[in-house]
């Protein structure tokens, strides 16, 4: 896994909203506010709308947010 500038992005902010985690997973809309009132995605309502913590969309979209480290590691070593 290589780490774009549009994950390292994603990965930068703490909270997302429902329309940028089906952006990151490349999924609808729709889906995403299914697997969120499903209890699927971890988020939190405020009033009308709906923040996602990053490492529970990570989590969701079955990535180890542990494996970030390595990853970023890796990158660093091949740019050297």
């Amino acid at each position: 896994m290589t780490m774009t500038p549009a994950f390292r992005a994603f990965v930068a902010r703490e909270f997302h909203t429902i329309d940028e985690v089906a952006e990151f997973a490349g999924i609808g809309r729709g889906t995403t506010y299914k697997a969120f009132h499903a209890g699927d995605l971890k988020g939190k309502r405020y009033g009308r709308s709906i923040k996602i913590r990053t490492l529970d969309a990570l989590a969701w979209a079955g990535i180890d947010p542990a494996e970030l480290s390595k990853v970023e590691r890796q990158d660093a070593e091949e740019q050297k």
